[in-house]
């Protein structure tokens, strides 16, 4: 995968940034709505929003950097 210009870099990880604060604020107020702690609702919030169910809808071509895979269970 090539590599992006950083302008366009830039104004990816803004709009990231700009999508995790207001979908945090929104699950925060959701939880408090519903008599829960806000934190409680910001972080199931980080947890939706990660790679445990976005990431895959919406990066299906990414992977993680050779480094971080582990070849065989002996190697870790």
């Amino acid at each position: 995968m090539p590599a992006l210009p950083a302008q366009a870099l830039a104004s990816f990880v803004l709009f990231d940034l700009t999508i995790t604060l207001a979908v945090t604020q929104l699950v925060g107020l959701l939880f408090t709505r519903i008599g829960q702690p806000r934190v409680v609702g910001e972080i199931i919030a980080g947890v939706l929003l990660g790679p445990t169910l976005l990431g895959p809808a919406l990066w299906p071509h990414f992977a993680a950097p050779a480094f971080l895979h582990c070849p065989s269970s002996r190697e870790c």
